[in-house]
């Protein structure tokens, strides 16, 4: 019996099991986000840089497009890989979503201005 506050036998068990689970979904997760890496490689070797490969390597960001990652300052391994495959460095990446930025406020000042 344990002692008064501390977690039963069974919820311990619990406890292993639900991070058992976690895990095998992470690991499924990257395991597939691998695999569609070595693929857009192979393509990008067989094709160059084609509309079908960028879509491919943007497909594997946490959000399936590099327009929606986040900034430099943060280490994302996924962002990184298609900029490689796209050949852009941090400053391209920096330029694009500061126009990208500053389109949408442009699109969103013309709709009150035209009001």
């Amino acid at each position: 019996m344990p002692k008064k506050g501390m977690p039963t036998i069974g919820d311990i068990i619990s406890s292993i099991q639900a991070d058992a689970k976690l895990m095998l979904r992470e690991y499924n997760f990257s395991k597939k986000k691998l695999e569609t890496m070595k693929k857009t490689l192979e393509l990008l070797k067989e094709e160059g840089l084609t509309p079908r490969v960028i879509r491919m390597a943007n497909s594997i960001t946490c959000f399936g497009d590099i327009v929606y990652c986040c900034s430099v300052a943060k280490e994302c391994p996924l962002r990184d890989f298609v900029l490689h495959v796209i050949g852009w460095d941090w400053k391209d990446y920096t330029r694009f979503k500061l126009e990208m930025r500053d389109e949408l406020i442009r699109r969103i000042a013309g709709r009150y201005s035209e009001k």
